[in-house]
């Protein structure tokens, strides 16, 4: 789920809120989850914020970690019994994930939103302006 504000936790690293839902419920290494919390930021476009505090990034910027966080996952549990990788179908919602943007940010945001919809993934978006809705976000 990306919330419209971003809704993430002030007291924690960009890492470790990308890397939130892994870090508590999963058994990875810390070492294996900082690799995907990296490597999540980079496909939006944000390489090395991962030490810096959410009161640091722009509004933009924290739309794209909250994409990142969205679409960070434990790629063990898409292993089949021959260890095989199987793409696991996921659902991400999204409340007004352009609301507060500027037109050239809420491009961006819908491009990585598109961009990041494997086959397997899909999108649900809530939005407010009807333009958004006509483009297919």
């Amino acid at each position: 789920m990306v919330f419209q504000n971003a809704a993430l936790f002030d007291s924690l690293t960009i890492g470790e809120n990308v890397g939130f839902l892994l870090y508590e419920h999963s058994d990875l290494d810390p070492g294996v989850i900082r690799a995907l919390v990296t490597e999540c930021l980079a496909r939006v476009g944000l390489r090395g914020v991962e030490h810096l505090y959410p009161s640091q990034l722009s509004g933009g910027m924290k739309k794209r970690v909250a994409l990142a966080r969205a679409v960070v996952s434990d790629v063990r549990h898409g292993r089949r019994k021959d260890n095989a990788v199987q793409p696991v179908e996921q659902v991400i919602m999204y409340d007004e994930p352009t609301a507060g943007l500027d037109p050239v940010a809420s491009t961006v945001v819908e491009d990585l939103m598109r961009s990041l919809h494997e086959p397997y993934k899909r999108l649900v978006a809530a939005a407010a302006r009807a333009a958004e809705a006509e483009k297919g976000m």
